[in-house]
C-alpha cells in the first residue's frame, strides 16, 4: 500500500491562498493524503507524493506540470491526486504507468508515419520537391531555386515521367522501373 503524508485536515482554496502570498521561507504546503503543493522558482506546482510500490522509493508526481497554481485549482489537483492514489494503492508504479503510455503512443506514432510514407506517390513527391527546391525564392542579395520555379522541370516530368510512374506509389518503385523510364526518353 502507498505511503501518503496525513494531515488533521485539509486546506480550503482561501488558506492555499493566503500561504502562497505570504510565502514564509516554506517553499512546500501540504494539503495531506500525498497532495502537495511546491515552489519552482516562481511559479507553484501541484504534485502527487507517494511510495512506489514496486521499488518502495519516494515517488514524486507532478500533476499539472504546463498548468501552475492557480490555473490548476485546489479542487482539480484533488481530483488528480485521487486517481493517481487509486492506482498506488492498487500496485501499479505510476511513473512506469507513464513510461508505458508514451512508449504506446510513440509507437502509435511511428507506424502513422510510416502509412504516411509509403502512400506517397512519385507525383506528390514532385509536388514537395517543385515547393522546397525549385521555386524560386529571394531573400535579401540571396537567391534559391531556378528562375522559371521549376516550370521547364515541371513540363518534363509530365512529358516523360508521370504518365508512366506517377501515380505509382514512391516506396514502390525499382531501379528497373527508372531505367526502363530512361531507356524510353533516350
Amino acid at each position: 500500500m502507498a505511503r501518503t503524508a496525513t494531515r488533521r485536515k485539509a486546506y480550503t482554496a482561501a488558506e492555499i491562498d493566503a500561504l502562497v502570498k505570504k510565502i514564509d521561507g516554506s517553499k512546500t504546503i501540504n494539503d495531506g493524503a500525498g497532495l502537495v503543493l511546491r515552489q519552482r522558482g516562481v511559479k507553484w506546482l501541484w504534485y502527487f507524493r507517494t511510495t512506489s510500490p514496486e521499488t518502495g522509493r519516494d515517488l514524486w508526481i507532478s500533476l499539472a506540470p504546463r498548468n501552475p497554481y492557480p490555473d490548476t485549482s485546489l479542487a482539480a489537483a484533488r481530483q488528480l491526486a485521487a486517481t493517481h492514489r487509486l492506482s498506488a494503492d492498487s500496485g501499479i508504479d505510476p511513473n512506469e504507468e507513464k513510461k508505458r503510455i508514451a512508449a504506446a503512443e510513440a509507437q502509435r506514432l511511428t507506424a502513422l508515419d510510416e502509412a504516411k510514407r509509403r502512400a506517397l506517390t512519385v507525383r506528390m513527391l514532385f509536388a514537395r520537391w517543385q515547393d522546397t527546391d525549385l521555386k524560386l525564392v529571394v531573400k535579401g542579395d540571396k537567391r534559391s531555386g531556378r528562375k522559371d520555379s521549376g516550370l521547364y522541370v515541371q513540363e518534363q516530368f509530365e512529358r516523360h515521367v508521370f504518365p508512366h510512374i506517377g501515380d505509382v506509389q514512391a516506396s514502390d518503385v525499382r531501379r528497373a522501373d527508372v531505367m526502363a523510364l530512361l531507356a524510353r526518353i533516350v
